[in-house]
């Protein structure tokens, strides 16, 4: 076998494979006479015709089948005597094939690039840093406060918070638009739910008052024929209920399937500050990444980006499907530019990850691995038959490996930085993680 290699635009390789007569004939003969012992030819016996009988009717496509396998032991050979490592699939394209010739073949593919990993130690990134506070777990004691809302009806003028039931009638230009009537209309002011104005027209309004009201569609409307569009709305106000917040006691705190409000109160700090330390760590991560890609210009497969698309899709359309109840539709495809960019990114960074995880010879610490499965299974009601179901499941139990060798990894790349910390407030570090 003789192979060669030629160098085409970026990483793609183009290799040339002669295979001579004596590597194709043995095999031939060989699979041959395993097809004539159980061969059933008309006239003969099975297993008992001649070869040269089974090789007028089947020799080509044995011969085909057998030059098959010998491209891919072959093409597997010839990359690891050209000390080639291949990303994604080849496209193969094999040669005439003729009785006691050589046969010829081309197989184009992308290789990886080679690395050479410029290190970030010494380097400067800022990253936030937070207190929970008392205000913020009153805040979100409020939230769950205002989510269990009850609504009574009052006989008096409408206020933002309330919620009102209408009619309404809308025109543009004089005329009627798709979708400009709705009758007894449940609507909450301050929701922000309508086009502009038209909450804010309502304020003030009492049951039975009717009222005409001016707005104007958002330029980025959906509907087209009226976005930017002058309107008139004529409402009909029947019912103003206005928002009763429940008590914050121990009765509250049971409806939540809590013991009592101290308990919830205790739950929801804690469950904060895990959830505040997570996105701490998160933005944390990102930025000394980003450094990493910022430091490390690297070329990529374009292969590989296409499989990392092909994995964001299939999560896309499982988080379509768990939002909105239904399958994502089996004839609609989705788009693919919109994902090139965050792929290529994380095509980057894998390959910069497992060349500092070779580098540093890093493996994965199992104590870190035992303490991960045990924070996951915290979670469940009963802790422990989930340890052993995680240690079980050899896909699932990879997944967290991986999990803990990334954050191995992080832990050394911030370790190499000096870290400067800005202080923020919970809630800004939550919107810097959406």
């Amino acid at each position: 076998m003789k192979s060669s290699v030629e160098t085409l635009a970026g990483l793609q390789r183009k290799m040339t494979v002669v295979l001579p007569p004596e590597h194709i004939e043995p095999k031939y003969h060989e699979r041959l006479k395993e097809y004539a012992k159980t061969a059933q030819i008309k006239g003969f016996r099975p297993g008992k015709a001649p070869l040269k009988i089974i090789e007028q009717k089947m020799g080509e496509s044995i011969r085909f089948d057998v030059i098959a396998k010998l491209i891919e032991s072959s093409f597997y050979e010839a990359t690891q005597e050209n000390k080639l490592k291949i990303a994604g699939q080849p496209n193969v394209s094999p040669g005439e094939i003729k009785k006691d010739q050589s046969m010829t073949y081309t197989a184009t593919f992308e290789i990886y690039p080679d690395i050479i990993f410029k290190k970030i130690d010494g380097e400067t990134l800022e990253v936030p840093s937070a207190e929970l506070t008392d205000k913020d777990t009153t805040g979100m004691l409020t939230h769950l406060q205002k989510q269990h809302v009850a609504f009574k009806e009052v006989n008096r003028a409408s206020k933002n918070g309330d919620k009102v039931l209408i009619d309404f009638e809308g025109t543009v230009d004089g005329k009627p638009f798709n979708g400009n009537t709705a009758k007894n209309f449940h609507l909450e002011l301050g929701s922000k739910n309508m086009i502009p104005g038209f909450e804010e027209g309502i304020v003030g309004m009492k049951p039975d008052d009717e009222k005409t009201i001016q707005v104007t569609f958002p330029e980025d409307y959906h509907a087209k024929d009226l976005a930017g569009k002058k309107s008139e709305f004529k409402i009909k106000l029947h019912k103003v209920e206005e928002a009763e917040l429940p008590e914050l006691n121990d009765e509250f705190a049971k409806k939540l399937g809590v013991e009592d409000l101290e308990t919830l109160k205790k739950d929801i700090r804690e469950t904060m500050e895990r959830n505040l330390k997570n996105k701490l760590w998160e933005l944390k991560k990102t930025r000394v990444l980003n450094k990493l890609l910022e430091k490390n210009s690297i070329e990529v497969p374009r292969a590989l980006v296409e499989m990392e698309i092909d994995n964001m899709h299939v999560m896309a359309k499982q988080q379509f499907a768990q939002i909105r109840g239904v399958e994502w539709p089996k004839d609609k495809a989705l788009p693919r530019e919109p994902y090139m960019e965050q792929a290529t990114k994380q095509v980057k960074l894998g390959l910069l990850l497992a060349e500092f995880i070779k580098e540093n010879n890093i493996k994965i610490d199992e104590e870190r691995v035992k303490a991960k499965i045990e924070e996951l299974a915290k979670n469940y009601q009963q802790p422990e038959k989930m340890i052993e179901a995680y240690r079980q499941n050899k896909q699932i139990l990879a997944q967290i490996e991986s999990v803990v060798l990334e954050d191995q990894v992080i832990d050394q790349l911030l370790a190499s930085v000096t870290l400067k910390e800005k202080s923020e407030s919970y809630e800004s570090v939550l919107k810097l993680t959406e």
